[in-house]
């Protein structure tokens, strides 16, 4: 079925495809039979905690749902091409971003572990990565992450180590002993290219520890230029060649520089692709041409609610073996973090 050609409103609209429905409470759910497997999803963030803003208190259950940066509330959900960060969003994230110096974001308050977990709860997620990033300076985004994660088996972290700090080492190890099973790299908003000195000597520690790197890639488009050169697909050969022992995710499959990752892809075996925040037409390109193993489901929640980027991967999966599809939720994720793929599908998080 052409999935894309129903007209989706907004977010509670989806209850137009067939895998989902409204709670009594009215918020968006999977329904018992919808036929999403047990999810596995690598690339998720709790809100953002820098400088002198306020800890975001991550154990707390808001009454509101989360509030996530792409707002499908009272927007179109468009199944083939994401049409975000609308300018007002773009200019909402940059303010944020300019007051965090100060102030803990409103919207990161409520990007929290708990309600984290309620959502996934709601759409047969039984496992999230959950990513942080470090910046330079005051940052608290690694520790937080890492010691919430600690609590929920369900929550896995990784690792968040700024490239250009003198205790990367420590840092890196610290973490990976309160559980991390990965880094999360992202040039952009660290300001370091991934060829640079910085990142190739942390990728070095990653490579030696076991870690697996979760590392954002390619650009909406509505960044400024020379940001967008940063996290290039290309950008990366040659830590992928320096290092062909270790595992690099190629995050959202470098959105519109998909074919550049997708290449990379099928060229290098230590290359893999997260889907995160591509549309319908994208997504059956990565299906017919990455090898299937190396293909993972990505949410980037608290960027989207979950409910866009399962009905995006159900429409592109129309007519793929069920095989197919439990490899892309869970199985291909499980194998590369090392967790028993069986007693995931039961909704146990146990290592292989």
């Amino acid at each position: 079925m052409d999935y894309s050609s129903v007209k989706i409103n907004n977010y509670k609209e989806l209850v137009k495809l067939p895998w989902f429905e409204l709670r009594g409470d009215g918020r968006l759910t999977l329904k018992q039979d919808s036929g999403v497997p047990p999810i596995l999803d690598v690339h998720t963030h709790f809100g953002w905690s820098y400088f002198g803003g306020r800890v975001v208190p991550y154990d707390t259950l808001h009454q509101d749902e989360a509030q996530q940066y792409y707002d499908y509330s009272n927007n179109p959900v468009n199944l083939d091409k994401d049409e975000h960060p609308l300018k007002s969003e773009a200019d909402g994230i940059t303010i944020d971003i300019a007051l965090i110096i100060a102030r803990c974001p409103p919207k990161a308050r409520t990007q929290t572990a708990a309600n984290m977990l309620e959502e996934m709860d709601r759409f047969n997620t039984v496992a999230s990565v959950v990513l942080p990033i470090e910046i330079p300076l005051r940052s608290r985004h690694a520790f937080q992450t890492v010691t919430t994660c600690k609590k929920y088996e369900r929550l896995i972290a990784f690792a968040g180590v700024h490239p250009w700090t003198r205790w990367k080492k420590l840092r890196l190890d610290w973490q990976i002993s309160q559980g991390a099973l990965g880094l999360k790299y992202h040039p952009e908003f660290q300001f370091c290219p991934p060829d640079t000195r910085g990142a190739l000597d942390l990728f070095a520690m990653c490579r030696d520890a076991g870690l697996v790197i979760q590392a954002h890639s390619g650009a909406t488009g509505t960044e400024p230029g020379w940001m967008q050169k940063l996290s290039h697909p290309d950008r990366y050969r040659k830590a992928v060649e320096q290092f062909p022992d270790l595992k690099i995710i190629l995050a959202h499959t470098a959105i519109i520089h998909y074919k550049a990752a997708v290449a990379m892809a099928r060229e290098y075996e230590n290359v893999f692709v997260d889907t995160s925040g591509q549309g319908v037409p994208v997504l059956r390109e990565i299906f017919d041409q990455v090898p299937r193993h190396k293909i993972l489901y990505g949410s980037d929640w608290s960027f989207f609610p979950l409910g866009v980027p399962i009905a995006r991967s159900m429409a592109a999966l129309d007519g793929y073996p069920e095989d197919f599809k439990q490899d892309y939720f869970y199985r291909n994720a499980c194998r590369l973090l090392g967790l028993n793929a069986a007693a995931f599908a039961n909704g146990q998080v146990v290592k292989a």
